[in-house]
């Protein structure tokens, strides 16, 4: 049997293309994963399932597919432009937001702590709504 923990579900966990390209961390978001400069984070796609892009916290800190968390200030980013940019996301002139959903069912395949990646847009109200589940 395993543990639900309330450290898992109690933050709104995001992330945000900048219109550098650059995916950048949310405070909060940073301390609940326990990111640090050098923190190796990759991506996948499920082509079989809508092209679903995955965040991942890679275990293995040596992972030749993964990027290495980068801090700028107090924030800390990933420098994914070419990636986004070979994914056809039109991130340029504007700041897409994504919500981290666990997909702990995806760790083992994808080698470490598992997100989905669901996008968020500003609504009328200047908020944000759900673009995915």
């Amino acid at each position: 049997m395993k543990i639900l923990s309330v450290k898992q579900f109690s933050n709104r966990l995001k992330v945000t293309i900048q219109s550098s390209g650059r995916l950048n961390f949310t405070d909060d978001t940073t301390k609940t994963l326990g990111l640090a400069e050098g923190t190796p984070v990759k991506f996948a796609m499920d082509e079989d399932n809508g092209n679903v892009l995955y965040l991942v916290i890679a275990s293995d800190e040596n992972d030749e597919d993964a990027f290495k968390v980068r801090k700028s200030g107090s924030y800390y980013y990933v420098p994914t432009k070419s990636l986004f940019d070979a994914l056809e996301i039109e991130y340029e002139g504007k700041s897409l937001g994504y919500d981290l959903i666990r997909a702990q069912s995806q760790d083992l395949e994808l080698g470490g702590m598992a997100f989905k990646m669901c996008q968020r847009d500003k609504n009328k109200n200047g908020g944000e709504e759900d673009v995915n589940d």
